[in-house]
């Protein structure tokens, strides 16, 4: 089942940056470009989450979006 793109949103934006951007940097390289913006960094991680989820099924697109909603997990409960 598709993840609630929403929800993911709304969880990464509790987040402080401090905890976004080692995510960030294992799971979206270069994707993320120079975004200073919290804003748009989430945006950014949600809409690429979003592409792999429909767009590369057939390529590991799903074990990698769940693999990054797992370290987004990890970090919530580091608190």
């Amino acid at each position: 089942m598709e993840p609630d793109w929403g929800d993911v949103r709304a969880r990464l934006m509790a987040m402080p940056m401090r905890k976004l951007r080692p995510i960030g940097r294992r799971w979206f390289a270069g994707m993320l470009g120079g975004s200073t913006a919290k804003g748009k960094y989430v945006g950014t991680m949600v809409d690429q989450m979003r592409y792999w989820w429909r767009s590369c099924a057939d390529r590991g697109g799903r074990e990698r979006v769940s693999n990054v909603l797992k370290t987004i997990a990890e970090a919530e409960r580091e608190g």
